[in-house]
């Protein structure tokens, strides 16, 4: 591979990857205090960087490093003092598991060739959410969504799903579509990878340390 190839095949994760950084650490941030929809609405946004981050890239292993930057920058807590380390570790995981299966979902189904249906999404979707709650059983019952009641794990592992399945078809589509106005505005630049990474490090310290 070509000098030139190897620095576009990283900074093109950077930059995905960075942004979804960024979005954990704010929208997300939110969404995990003020309201119950967190669940339903960051899957499908990292879905969307890990997707963008593939489809330019041309590489399935974009996807893994797409969600490792995010997931580093979720360790950028362990910075800062009296951080629990659940509430580091277990986001880094689930961000990992993503994209797991997330590769997995692009590896089974072409969405550039074939129909898109939603029960394929549902792939992804319940997928890492079922691993996710497989990791807590292991190695973190006390912690996490297994210390929330029957309805809680229901609902994450189910209603999410199922909902996320839907807005991810609706992003595939949108993706195939020649008049996506964010596909033609947002795309991987080396200089705006740095900066988006330099942006979503400092937000992600900036909002644990308030």
């Amino acid at each position: 591979m070509k000098k030139t190839a190897i620095v576009k095949y990283l900074w093109i994760p950077l930059f995905f990857g960075s942004l979804w950084g960024f979005c954990e650490a704010t929208l997300g941030y939110v969404l995990h205090f003020v309201s119950p929809i967190s669940g339903l609405i960051m899957f499908p946004i990292g879905f969307y960087f890990m997707m963008r981050a593939f489809k330019e890239a041309n590489n399935i292993s974009a996807i893994t490093l797409t969600a490792a930057v995010a997931a580093g920058i979720k360790f950028l807590d362990f910075f800062l003092p009296l951080q629990n380390p659940a509430h580091v570790i277990n986001p880094a995981i689930a961000i990992m598991l993503e994209a797991l299966l997330v590769g997995a979902f692009f590896l089974l189904f072409d969405a550039k060739k074939k129909r898109f249906m939603f029960f394929e999404a549902l792939l992804p979707s319940a997928g890492w959410r079922a691993l996710y709650l497989g990791y807590l059983a292991v190695f973190a019952a006390s912690t996490g969504m297994l210390s929330g009641t029957a309805w809680d794990i229901t609902k994450f592992l189910v209603i999410d799903s199922i909902v996320n399945a839907l807005i991810i078809a609706g992003l595939v589509a949108l993706a195939r579509s020649k008049n996506c106005l964010l596909a033609k505005f947002l795309y991987a630049h080396y200089s705006l990878a740095i900066f988006a990474f330099i942006l979503a490090a400092g937000t992600q310290l900036l909002i644990v340390a308030i």
